[in-house]
């Protein structure tokens, strides 16, 4: 199964790759394991400009995901992982009514991960708003400045809190997950009709930020523009 992989080389990754053993998703620190320097930085983890503001302004997000799976490296066992995808509604519009739920908080009594909470989060957020929230809250709670964040909250953002500038970030960072938005989603982000929007290349200043993150670009007449 594709899981989050965390090599001894300060690397971040979402493509199919074997789970080295022990390995776990949960939080991970740019200051420690992820990254010895700001340029290894810029390599595995990137902040959301369309934050800066909001109560999710600190949070980094890895720059790859295969949305072909739940990213939990090792958290959850892998034929549970599959499992959740089938049963899950942000994977699988076609699930049963409350299947991933039923899943999930099953699994919470054994599994103290908090991704449950925001796997949760996104499976209650159409049927119950104010649990949907608690759990959302419980899952950032676990997630102090400065570490990795799991792609789905920028999704969860949205559909939890109401956060748009969250839904636009997914949909800057991970194009290939455009599948898992909502009609009424790709219809914000779009406009009326055709193809996704890319947000770097639609906005010069995001479109520079991203520059300087990724390679160190520096430029005083940039800058002032």
């Amino acid at each position: 199964a594709a899981v989050l992989h965390t090599p001894a080389s300060p690397e971040l990754s979402f493509k199919h790759r074997t789970k080295p053993p022990g390995n776990q998703w949960q939080v991970v620190s740019v200051k420690g394991a992820i990254a010895d320097s700001r340029a290894s930085e810029s390599q595995t983890a990137q902040c959301a400009p369309e934050l800066r503001g909001t109560s999710a302004e600190s949070l980094l997000f890895a720059r790859h995901w295969d949305p072909s799976s739940l990213a939990t490296g090792g958290a959850i066992s892998e034929s549970m992982e599959r499992e959740l995808l089938q049963k899950m509604s942000v994977f699988n519009k076609d699930a049963a009514p409350f299947a991933g739920k039923n899943v999930l908080e099953g699994l919470a009594e054994s599994n103290k991960s908090p991704l449950i909470d925001l796997f949760l989060a996104l499976e209650l957020q159409s049927k119950d708003v104010d649990r949907a929230q608690v759990h959302l809250s419980q899952h950032l709670s676990a997630l102090p400045a400065g570490h990795v964040a799991h792609p789905l909250v920028l999704l969860a953002l949205y559909r939890v809190n109401g956060l748009e500038k969250a839904l636009q970030a997914f949909a800057h960072f991970y194009p290939d997950a455009s599948e898992l938005l909502l009609p009424a989603e790709k219809a914000i982000l779009q406009g009326s009709g055709g193809i996704l929007p890319s947000t770097s290349a639609a906005d010069p200043k995001l479109q520079w930020e991203d520059l300087q993150e990724t390679h160190g670009c520096s430029s005083q007449a940039m800058d002032t523009l």
